[in-house]
């Protein structure tokens, strides 16, 4: 075996040994609202945004100059809470937040990665954060492979209501493949969406919840669907009524080929829209060029609670739904570790294949364990301890509908 390749094995194995350790389910069950809430604050709502800055470590133009005008815009806004990608120096952090205003922030970093770039800001005190790493972020020898990328906790509480909050970012798409049903990277993608609703299903903290992020899909694309089918939440969703609408589009100044919409908030069934807007699209004149303020737009909502729906029944019949996608997430990353890729890239080299064959098999337990708690037609008997607790936390979910 060649020199490099032991290196290659040795890193990628400090990598694993390094990664962010992954969350535990949540031994309490989340809270239910109650109409004590409505009673207490009738006008009660939430103002939320996700922005993706556009300052990654390969240096932007204007970097500085942006994300300092990202953060007046914040102030005006007025924001209750923002999920924000791509921050991931410290001197970009350091003026969003002295320009933001906000008085609790949050920066997620993970050992082994240039970082994963993604910063809560909150008016209010981010309690009971929690953070997972993905398992998959393409292969090695793209970029995005050294990113921390992941799925961000963590819960506020505002008149009394804790309100458990996401900040979301995908493995990004090749421009050329933006336009295809799937790529070369879609196992990965819809693999991270799978970790997403386990991190909703596994760590929420009550009937309120909303999930923002630069999720890197858009309505044409498979994984879009697959996420719709798998949480059945809705979301801001624009594009599906109008395709000119985007968040990452041709008329950006830093934009050559528009993906359409990639960024969202999806919100529990408990909550609804009041507001929502794809903002932040004005062009400044910067050191004398027209710049954007980032390379995808931003979305934000006012979100308020649903009165007339405060019932608790579980939905059974949404199980099965939610079980086909996990059992066809379960069926593409069987076919790769058996050796049919079902979107046709290979691994480069034995190292990275070693690393990524861990990550698929930790994939497949996950998913497994969904299966066997989503699957209506086996008892608690028939269930192990981690497969009971998932059933009941999916219960819980799937009485929000």
């Amino acid at each position: 075996m060649k020199l490099n390749t032991y290196v290659n094995i040795l890193f990628c194995l400090f990598i694993i040994a390094c990664k962010t350790p992954r969350p535990d389910i949540s031994d309490e069950m989340p809270l239910h609202l109650t109409k004590v809430i409505l009673e207490k604050d009738p006008y009660w709502s939430l103002h939320i945004a996700t922005i993706n800055t556009f300052t990654i470590p390969v240096v932007p133009p204007f970097r500085q100059e942006r994300i300092s005008l990202i953060g007046d815009r914040i102030d005006h806004y007025q924001f209750d809470y923002v999920s924000i990608q791509e921050a991931f120096s410290n001197s970009v952090r350091s003026k969003l937040y002295d320009r933001s205003l906000m008085p609790y922030t949050k920066y997620f970093d993970v050992k082994g990665t240039i970082g994963s770039g993604m910063v809560m800001l909150s008016k209010y005190p981010l309690d009971r954060q929690t953070f997972w790493y993905h398992l998959l972020m393409g292969r090695a020898h793209n970029a995005e492979f050294w990113s921390g990328k992941g799925v961000a906790k963590a819960t506020i509480v505002k008149s009394g209501l804790p309100v458990s909050l996401y900040n979301v970012h995908l493995l990004s798409r090749l421009s050329k493949n933006a336009d295809e049903n799937v790529d070369y990277n879609s196992v990965d993608r819809l693999s991270e969406l799978f970790e997403v609703f386990t991190q909703i299903v596994e760590q929420r903290d009550s009937d309120a919840f909303a999930v923002l992020g630069d999720f890197n899909m858009n309505v044409n694309n498979k994984e879009f669907t697959f996420f719709k089918n798998l949480t059945q939440l809705e979301g801001t969703l624009f594009q599906e009524s109008d395709q000119s609408l985007c968040t990452y589009c041709g008329s950006n100044s830093f934009v050559k080929k528009g993906e359409g919409q990639l960024d969202y908030i999806w919100i529990s069934p408990r909550l609804e829209f009041l507001e929502k807007e794809i903002f932040l699209k004005k062009t400044y004149v910067i050191s004398g060029k027209p710049s954007n303020l980032s390379d995808h737009y931003g979305v934000r909502a006012l979100v308020g609670i649903k009165s007339n729906q405060l019932s608790f029944d579980v939905k059974t019949n949404r199980f099965e739904q939610t079980l086909e996608q996990v059992r066809y997430l379960n069926s593409i990353v069987s076919k790769e570790l058996d050796g049919d890729d079902p979107f046709k890239e290979e691994s480069k080299g034995a190292s990275e294949h070693l690393c990524r064959t861990c990550r698929l098999k930790d994939v497949l337990k996950i998913s497994n364990n969904y299966i066997k708690a989503l699957d209506r037609g086996l008892e608690f008997h028939e269930l192990s301890e981690t497969q009971v607790q998932l059933r009941k936390r999916l219960e819980s979910y799937f009485s929000l509908f």
